[in-house]
């Protein structure tokens, strides 16, 4: 882990089979050979992925979950994590926004606490509505994406309590 690799805009650690640039919005597909294990890696920008089939576990700093098919999972940027063990048919859908994206909406960047809180779950059905607008990717495609990241950024922050 003394040099983790830092992906890029777009990039990622499987092969990609489809990837669109909408706005400030990158929406890709990537598979996985059977067995892959990954370099320790980081995102530059946070994305959301969800798993399509098969799976792998993820080896964070302190601990190890295995992630499956039907899972959403958020990434915040610079966050040092390695894949292994990917299962056969692995394939993933991901979703990564851009900062300017954020800026743009006057929103906050989901907390990195969101990557890590037990409870926490990343909005599967607001993933699978965008999955469908990747697929669409049509005149329409750029409004709606940006309306369906607006509701999963909004659903999947942290209420803060403020008391008198």
């Amino acid at each position: 882990m003394n040099n983790p690799v830092v992906l890029s805009k777009g990039c990622y650690v499987g092969s990609k089979v489809k990837e669109h640039n909408i706005g400030y919005i990158t929406t890709s597909e990537t598979i996985f050979p059977e067995n892959l294990i990954s370099d320790w890696h980081c995102h530059e920008n946070p994305h959301f992925s969800h798993i399509l089939s098969g799976g792998s576990q993820e080896i964070r700093e302190k601990k190890a979950e295995q992630q499956m098919a039907g899972t959403g999972l958020y990434y915040y940027p610079g966050v040092i994590h390695q894949n292994v063990h990917y299962r056969p048919g692995t394939r993933i859908f991901n979703l990564e926004i851009d900062e300017r994206f954020f800026k743009t909406y006057n929103l906050a960047m989901p907390p990195e606490s969101l990557m890590f809180e037990g409870n926490a779950v990343i909005n599967a059905g607001g993933l699978i509505r965008l999955l469908k607008e990747h697929y669409y990717n049509d005149e329409c495609s750029q409004l709606s994406m940006e309306q369906l990241c607006i509701d999963l950024i909004s659903t999947n922050l942290t209420t803060e309590k403020h008391y008198p």
